[in-house]
């Protein structure tokens, strides 16, 4: 049954990302996510994934800091149609993404913007409205989101969202070795972290840091591509995010059980074929997603609780 469901949520992804690039020569991937976060890794692995069997006559991939206005500005008089990352910052919390959402939707009013799909929380009003406003200049808006209740609140903005599964789940199983501990707890240490207390006889991890410098220098990079409308950056994108996820991949699978508040972790533990027992992050973005895609799932699966100290309870 799981196998079953995940696999039905990787073509269901795919089919709706192929149709809203139906027609498309060009496409344009914007907002790479050139950092440490896996589960962003992921996504754009399983985007390129569902795309693997069409043929564009060009692509480009283009992070956040060479998404300028004069870069993006060319790729539209060039043909290119834009798709922007999914994930989960839409809305506020992450406000360069929401600027550039607006800057894409600008260059490229008069045609088609996919937005690949991302979780919605409304954290700075006057920027959604803003967002909104812009998108809904757009004369070919592709909308996705990933669960229900994004649905409405966009559409509480005068948005037309349409529903699509999580992308990382287009990586299909994936290969795991036999489990060397009996838990792996992985934690958020950032903002979307509900502070829940962890428990003390048990050793936690997040996603791992990374060496700076050649990150640094893909940005120093991409920021002169933006200053100079060059469209294509010469780095191989999809090894960088491959090796991220196989760190990712790496921790995950020590463990017989997966705890974890990340989205991506309880997304790639399933897809490792391990159980998973989550807890929700400080945007609900854990228990939207399962209530919209993944409550059919038996408990042995799949677990939602409400704390860690409760997760470990039921290992």
């Amino acid at each position: 049954m799981e196998t079953e469901l995940l696999g039905t949520l990787g073509r269901t992804y795919r089919d709706g990302l192929l149709q809203a690039l139906e027609g498309v020569d060009r496409v344009l991937w914007i907002d790479f996510p050139d950092h440490a976060n896996i589960g962003d890794s992921a996504i754009f692995l399983g985007q390129m994934a569902a795309t693997a069997d069409r043929t564009f006559e060009k692509s480009a991939v283009l992070p956040i800091r060479a998404a300028t206005a004069r870069t993006l500005a060319r790729a539209a008089e060039k043909g290119f149609v834009p798709v922007l990352e999914g994930g989960g910052f839409f809305g506020g919390m992450y406000e360069p993404n929401d600027h550039l959402r607006k800057t894409v939707a600008s260059a490229f009013s008069h045609g088609r913007v996919v937005q690949a799909p991302q979780s919605v929380a409304v954290t700075n009003k006057p920027l959604m409205e803003e967002v909104a406003i812009s998108l809904r200049e757009v004369k070919d808006l592709r909308l996705f989101v990933r669960d229900q209740a994004s649905v409405e609140t966009l559409q509480g903005w005068g948005l037309e969202p349409m529903l699509l599964p999580d992308a990382a789940h287009c990586l299909g199983a994936l290969p795991a070795p036999s489990p060397v501990e009996r838990v792996v707890l992985l934690a958020r240490e950032d903002s979307e972290s509900r502070g829940t207390a962890l428990p003390d006889d048990i050793r936690t991890v997040d996603w791992p840091r990374e060496r700076q410098t050649a990150r640094r220098l893909r940005q120093a990079m991409a920021e002169v591509a933006g200053r100079t409308g060059v469209i294509g950056l010469p780095f191989d994108y999809e090894s960088i995010a491959r090796q991220r996820l196989n760190k990712g991949l790496q921790i995950l699978s020590r463990g017989e059980v997966v705890i974890t508040d990340r989205l991506h972790a309880m997304i790639l533990g399933l897809h490792l074929g391990r159980r998973v027992i989550a807890i929700d992050n400080s945007l609900q973005k854990l228990r939207r997603y399962h209530q919209t895609w993944l409550s059919s799932l038996p408990n042995e699966s799949l677990t939602l609780v409400d704390s860690f100290s409760e997760a470990i309870e039921h290992v």
